[in-house]
């Protein structure tokens, strides 16, 4: 999943740039937590009422990327502590310090 994910967020940046914006557009909206559920159907959204076209010829975000995309957000200091995350494999993934590998440490 995770190397999935990294191919994916490699080959589409605008992808990210899109959720940091969504992310941004809600905070200055008043809102105090964020769910990357709701800003992966607003991508989902926004690209196809804009491009007229369906997911196939679109974005294809797999709900599954979500969990890395939270964490990702939350690496950056405007992100942090705005999203309630669950447990996940992509707690794996040191966004941080943008690390290829998954952590030595499976304990922190």
């Amino acid at each position: 999943m995770l190397f999935e994910f990294e191919n994916y967020d490699r080959e589409n940046p605008k992808v990210y740039e899109m959720y940091k914006k969504y992310a941004r557009e809600a905070l200055a909206a008043g809102m105090k937590t964020l769910s990357i559920s709701m800003l992966t159907e607003r991508i989902r959204w926004e690209y196809q009422m804009h491009t007229n076209k369906t997911h196939s010829g679109g974005y294809k975000i797999a709900n599954a990327h979500r969990a890395f995309y939270v964490r990702k957000l939350l690496a950056e200091e405007e992100f942090e502590n705005r999203f309630v995350i669950k447990k996940s494999v992509a707690d794996k993934k040191d966004f941080e310090n943008n690390l290829d590998e998954f952590l030595v440490n499976e304990n922190s």
